[in-house]
């Protein structure tokens, strides 16, 4: 389980955990929702910067190994 990893990463990281919104995974996996890198408006910053308001499921990737983030 590597949610604590990223989550302490998300402290200090420069380049930061960016997710996009996602009704759900059966959308995701089908390609139903927005592109991550053609959707720069629409992400929203994970993690220990994410805004207290900030709701809903959103799906962001991450490197293999550390550092994770991919900014």
């Amino acid at each position: 389980m590597l949610s604590p990893a990223y989550f302490a990463e998300s402290v200090t990281s420069e380049v930061g955990f960016w997710g996009v919104a996602c009704p759900g995974y059966f959308q995701h996996v089908l390609g139903w929702c927005p592109d991550a890198l053609t959707t720069l408006h629409q992400r929203v910053q994970m993690g220990e910067p994410c805004k207290p308001e900030t709701f809903g499921v959103f799906f962001v990737e991450t490197n293999d190994h550390p550092p994770f983030a991919k900014g």
